[in-house]
């Protein structure tokens, strides 16, 4: 059973009740994070566990592929894993807590000589202000080398960690990728992002800082190594690889590339042709559209209906040819 104690909030002196075990209480009236034990700075690496293994990825690149309407319904039974390598991503978990007390000026208006709802004058003003912003935030930073980005905004699940030891990534066949920063600069990081947080929040509320006391500390710093199955696979046999990254502990899929049906492309160049046709047909069958539109004879609407029909040609044309071009050489994420 756990053991409650009586604590006083730091700053409006509210009594607080909370386990004998906590080290931060909370006030539910001015919403202040009152530090009960001194805590110590972690530095603790994890790995995640492979939920997924390599016999799965056929189904899951599958399942994600088939949400795509131009996918082939073939792929079920047609596609090919040709590699895939299972990479250890660096990934920087980070809590702080910060607290910044402010005293300066803020703005407020006077409002007089009320009129249809509204007011004829109002003039402004500055008047002293002062408060406080207390915040624990925990930041999640890529800390890999890879350019992607989904790596760097990837919502990261730390469900299921365990503490990091490198044979257990030799066991799974798997390779740790390099962090391209430290703990130290993690930290840094992370403290400066929840101050710059505070400080435009500060700007925000007043307009003229006199005083701020500022305390920022870094709670828990871990770095936790993500699994990732980098594939390259073919739709069908012979056909032209295309590149996946699929989350082994979530089965998440990041980076998908989508292969495209024949019968796609060529409904595609159908529609081009159609409409190429039907701007054709409406030059011959009405030839005041060749008209030139300087001759100011010419009721207004005669002279720019042709250019009219042109621009609306133009349009779809391109519209159609930029779509063809994404849908064949551009990534898809899902």
């Amino acid at each position: 059973m756990t053991t409650l104690i009586d604590v006083k909030c730091e700053q409006c002196g509210a009594d607080l009740r909370v386990s004998e075990n906590a080290t931060i209480a909370k006030c539910p009236y001015c919403n202040y994070f009152t530090q009960l034990k001194e805590v110590k700075e972690t530095e603790e690496r994890y790995l995640l566990t492979v939920n997924h293994q390599i016999e799965d990825l056929e189904k899951l690149l599958v399942g994600d592929l088939l949400k795509v309407p131009t996918v082939p319904s073939s792929i079920r039974n047609s596609i090919q894993i040709i590699n895939a390598k299972l990479v250890y991503e660096p990934y920087f978990v980070s809590t702080v807590h910060g607290n910044m007390k402010w005293r300066g000026e803020g703005r407020s208006a006077n409002y007089s000589f009320s009129y249809e709802g509204g007011y004829r004058n109002i003039s402004f003003y500055l008047k002293p202000e002062a408060g406080v912003f207390d915040d624990f935030q925990i930041f999640v930073q890529y800390a890999g080398n890879r350019r992607e980005d989904v790596f760097q905004n990837y919502l990261l699940s730390t469900e299921g960690k365990e503490f990091f030891a490198e044979s257990t990534v030799s066991s799974r066949g798997g390779e740790i990728e390099k962090e391209a920063f430290d703990f130290s600069q993690a930290g840094e990081r992370s403290v400066g992002f929840l101050r710059n947080k505070q400080l435009n929040l500060l700007n925000q509320e007043i307009q003229k800082v006199q005083d701020k006391e500022e305390k920022y500390r870094l709670l828990n710093n871990e770095l936790i190594y993500v699994p990732f199955w980098i594939v390259d696979f073919a739709y069908k046999k012979g056909a032209k690889t295309k590149k996946a990254i699929v989350d082994a502990s979530s089965g998440d899929t990041l980076i998908l590339e989508i292969p495209k049906g024949r019968l796609f492309i060529m409904t595609l160049f159908f529609s081009v042709f159609i409409y190429s046709m039907l701007i054709g047909l409406t030059f011959l069958f009405d030839p005041t559209l060749l008209i030139d539109i300087s001759n100011d004879k010419l009721p207004l609407g005669v002279r720019f209906t042709g250019p009219i029909f042109l621009i609306i040609f133009v349009g779809l044309l391109i519209q159609t040819m930029t779509y063809l071009l994404r849908s064949t050489f551009k990534e898809r994420r899902l």
